[in-house]
């Protein structure tokens, strides 16, 4: 991606978090790869994990052409990373068993103003197991016409649990920060 277009998803994706209330975004990131049917390539997509003051927990990927944000409540949390850690050990299952299969290990899409947001996760599984990828396919909270389907290759779902991992401390320093600037700010 070119860095104008960069520039312009960052600031878009600035918007948009201020639009919605405080949030605080992990201070790492997690990568996949983005299957771009025209070229007929893969390409690296960060994923962006970030929380709100309601502790909703959301995940981002891609630009301002292709990307997306779903997120799920605080509630669900722990499902998330339950689902991740599951996709870890169906790859180790699916090599040792010589496995070719697609099948979905969780969705956290739900219906939300008149469409589906959220994001799911699907195990992919091929060459007798030698390749296995969770699939991320994440629908926007705020345009039913974003979405984005990331591969996520076993050494990269590991990085996404750490990622998740720190959402807590995040929230936390996000409301120390909301409280500090509440008592300030009179």
């Amino acid at each position: 991606m070119n860095t104008f277009l960069k520039y312009i998803t960052i600031f878009c994706f600035g918007l948009a978090a201020t639009a919605n209330g405080q949030t605080r975004t992990v201070d790492i990131q997690a990568t996949g790869k983005y299957y771009n049917s025209v070229w007929q390539s893969f390409s690296p997509e960060k994923i962006r994990v970030y929380v709100d003051k309601d502790a909703n927990l959301y995940i981002s990927s891609g630009d301002a052409l292709v990307g997306a944000t779903g997120f799920v409540p605080s509630a669900k949390y722990k499902e998330v990373i339950a689902a991740l850690k599951k996709a870890e050990e169906w790859a180790v299952k699916a090599k040792e068993a010589k496995l070719e299969t697609t099948k979905e290990i969780a969705s956290f899409i739900v219906p939300y103003n008149h469409d589906e947001q959220g994001f799911s996760f699907t195990f992919f599984a091929a060459r007798g197991g030698e390749q296995t990828d969770l699939i991320l396919k994440i629908k926007d909270f705020d345009n039913m016409f974003r979405s984005i389907e990331l591969y996520i290759e076993p050494d990269q779902v590991k990085q996404l649990i750490t990622v998740l991992e720190k959402a807590p401390a995040t929230l936390k320093k996000l409301k120390e920060g909301g409280d500090k600037a509440d008592e300030i700010l009179k």
